[in-house]
């Protein structure tokens, strides 16, 4: 189906691209993406209603188990406890990124689930450099730059998921939706997209830690 999508897109782009009052289009990379972003928006949101009832129809065996998997944590403390971080992120007030998350659910269009992801992450950031300013200040030293690797922004991911559960119970739908973009999108990529696409992962790698090591929670 991605696949399918793609060659649509592809196939829209160059003809409109052809179009004389479209001859623009063709004059830079930065142009045709202009033309290429307003094509999948139309193709997506077209293509929205059948697509989302098929994933949400075919994903609810998937959803239910990974529900199951989310209340075995009876808080984000008890989640927490799961991962190896460091006091600082473990203090971290992830309040705003969970709230961000749960906005995914009033989306169609998974061009700006993609960018809620990359804002939640970026957001994950934000509240890591607030926390470790905060022990700084309390403890009177200049501090530092935190870093964040690919498993502390796995975990606090995780965290955001759980507590933006009740909002997002077609969360798994949301992801496969995204995909079903990103698989479309390689021939075109921007560098903005890119990164999306990694935090994109991180959050993939997220929902996995619920179906692996929530498994013996």
């Amino acid at each position: 189906f991605a696949q399918r999508l793609s060659e649509i897109c592809s196939l829209v782009v160059s003809k409109l691209c052809e179009h004389p009052r479209l001859e623009w289009a063709s004059h830079t990379q930065f142009n045709r993406s202009i033309v290429v972003n307003a094509v999948e928006h139309h193709i997506f949101n077209g293509v929205y209603p059948k697509l989302w009832r098929h994933l949400t129809t075919s994903l609810w065996p998937r959803e239910k188990v990974l529900q199951s998997r989310l209340a075995l944590f009876p808080s984000s403390s008890a989640l927490l406890e799961q991962f190896s971080l460091d006091p600082i992120k473990s203090a971290a007030n992830l309040d705003s990124a969970a709230d961000k998350l749960g906005e995914m659910a009033a989306e169609r269009l998974p061009h700006n689930k993609l960018q809620i992801i990359r804002s939640v992450c970026q957001l994950i950031h934000r509240a890591i450099e607030d926390a470790a300013k905060k022990k700084a200040s309390q403890q009177k030293s200049g501090g530092g730059r935190v870093e964040v690797t690919g498993d502390d922004l796995q975990a606090l991911l995780a965290v955001c998921v759980h507590r933006s559960r009740l909002s997002l119970t077609h969360i798994l739908a949301h992801a496969y939706h995204v995909d079903i973009f990103l698989s479309t999108a390689p021939a075109h990529s921007s560098v903005r997209l890119e990164e999306a696409a990694y935090y994109f992962t991180s959050f993939s790698s997220a929902l996995m830690f619920f179906w692996t090591a929530a498994g013996g929670a």
